[in-house]
């Protein structure tokens, strides 16, 4: 999923490129992990395949610091193989990897809020039906600032 619009990739497709001429395909899933998908378990459920590289941040997902990769044996094996030092390096402490254990399961565990999310997602693309200009904004003091929003929200504008 493409985090500022929302749009998702042809992954079905995609897949099957890659399949066809031996490619590999890596998905990074952050934006899609922990709401997309049955159980949120993001758009990964969409395409498996030996030939896909599966990378996701926990950031958004699991409100946690940490990333991880994911794959085939094959993949996950020469990763082992070839990047011994550095994944040892970055590993994970065991508190953040039980804290990610448990918000993952809490994520998978409450649909109620996939499914606020994802009417608040399509009221947003409702009222921006008729387009949606987005433009840098300067505004010296943090009084002006809050004149500056207030007024834009008054002519409609929705500020993010």
């Amino acid at each position: 999923m493409f985090g500022l619009t929302g749009d998702l990739a042809a992954l079905e497709q995609l897949v099957l490129l890659c399949e066809r001429y031996d490619a590999w395909l890596l998905l990074n899933d952050s934006h899609g992990l922990g709401w997309l998908g049955p159980d949120g378990r993001g758009a990964g459920h969409l395409a498996y395949s030996p030939n896909l590289v599966y990378t996701s941040s926990l950031a958004h997902s699991a409100g946690l610091g940490g990333a991880f990769v994911a794959g085939s044996a094959n993949l996950v094996n020469w990763l082992l193989r070839n990047l011994r030092g550095y994944a040892t390096a970055n590993a994970l402490s065991p508190a953040l990897i039980a804290a990610t254990i448990i918000s993952l399961q809490r994520v998978q565990a409450e649909g109620k809020r996939r499914e606020r999310l994802q009417h608040l997602i399509e009221a947003f693309h409702a009222r921006m039906k008729g387009g949606l200009a987005l433009a840098a904004l300067h505004v010296a003091g943090s009084g002006r600032a809050a004149g500056g929003c207030a007024r834009r929200t008054a002519l409609g504008a929705v500020i993010i």
